[in-house]
């Protein structure tokens, strides 16, 4: 390996097309997961669907590419107090506007239907922190997935040491959380309900994924990555191994850090290292996929459960050809969720709130969330 020009010196223009448009299979791994998890649920059958069981692993995935784009992007806000506002309003800006609607469609869908969640979940308290992504012992918010975007702001506050204290204070801190997320991960894979929840979540072996991210983004950055398809070969067939082996078949558990997480840093590693090579991308189909990818994860869920429930009332069985259709129109309204509401919403808001300086690194990160960014 070689030292290579710093990103911050590349041109303005440049942006990790690659690395952007990988949010979409990531997006796609979940959406194809929960079209089995409630085909399973409702229909009593998720048919061929059963073989995307290891779809969850997408969210590791986007929290590895999370952390890669939090340094790539805020990197020259490292000790500098002044950008916390900034850094915090560019985020959250991201993440809860387009989350708030999606929340409150399926608040009211549930407050008609009644039977959309558990009535004993069903008060002030439970829907304020589904809103406020506050995580919920024992309980998924209001909209599932969103669990996963707990960890996201989790991982910003955290960035935000970095930013607002020096350096001998935030990385010792950080360090022990890193170690403590480690210590966390092997007690909670021996027995699961050993720790405290807020210690479960502060300690979260996931917190391993954002910083693994943020880590090769420093790496690459300032080192050129020799024989990219091989490291990227390396991480599809760990995955592979890791996807032909899983067991989680009602949820992940904490191995999954191990088990995909590790790919999933290869992977980024090879595809963050082609496009500071090769910038050129010509792609944009595959670019607005990646761009919508965080609107997908926000409305598929809801979609899935609508569509397989008028499957089912039509008296269509749970085949290939019918979930195939359930996983397409969830998708799709998850593009046009993108367009009409995420992307005008989020632009205005950032232009607003979190105008960017003139001077500050780029990259394209409207779909920036997992479970991303």
């Amino acid at each position: 390996m070689s030292s290579d020009q710093d990103q911050s010196a590349r041109p303005r223009s440049q942006r990790l097309e690659r690395l952007n448009a990988l949010r979409g299979p990531a997006a796609l791994l979940v959406v194809l997961y929960h079209v089995r998890q409630i085909a399973l649920r409702d229909m009593g059958s998720a048919g061929s669907f059963e073989f995307w069981h290891f779809g969850h692993a997408g969210v590791d995935l986007f929290f590895v590419i999370s952390g890669f784009v939090i340094y790539l992007v805020h990197r020259r806000d490292i000790g500098r107090p002044s950008a916390v506002r900034r850094f915090l309003m560019r985020r959250l800006v991201r993440v809860y506007p387009p989350l708030w609607i999606v929340t409150t469609g399926v608040l009211l869908g549930a407050l008609v239907t009644a039977h959309a969640v558990h009535a004993e979940k069903m008060n002030v308290w439970f829907i304020v922190r589904s809103y406020l992504l506050w995580p919920i012992q024992g309980a998924l918010p209001l909209l599932p997935p969103a669990w996963t975007l707990s960890h996201e702001v989790k991982f910003y506050l955290l960035f935000v040491l970095a930013i607002a204290l020096p350096r001998r204070v935030w990385k010792p801190v950080l360090a022990t959380v890193f170690i403590g997320s480690v210590v966390a991960g092997i007690i909670e894979a021996v027995a699961p309900t050993a720790l405290p929840f807020a210690i479960s979540f502060l300690f979260s072996p996931y917190n391993l994924e954002f910083a693994a991210g943020a880590a090769i983004a420093a790496f690459v950055l300032d080192r050129g990555v020799v024989a990219q398809w091989l490291w990227g070969a390396a991480g599809l067939v760990a995955w592979a191994v890791a996807a032909a082996h899983d067991q989680s078949l009602v949820a992940p558990d904490v191995t999954q850090v191990v088990r995909y997480g590790v790919p999933s840093g290869l992977i980024v590693l090879a595809v963050a290292a082609r496009d500071l090579q090769r910038p050129a991308f010509d792609a944009p189909l595959l670019g607005f996929f990646g761009d919508a990818s965080y609107a997908v994860y926000l409305v598929h869920l809801p979609v899935i459960i609508v569509a397989i429930r008028i499957a089912k009332a039509l008296g269509m069985g749970p085949t290939t050809l019918v979930l195939l259709g359930v996983a397409v129109i969830a998708t799709a309204a998850g593009l046009i969720f993108h367009i009409v509401a995420e992307r005008p919403i989020t632009r205005y808001l950032t232009g607003r709130f979190a105008a960017k300086p003139r001077s500050a690194a780029t990259l394209r990160v409207a779909g920036n969330r997992a479970g991303g960014s």
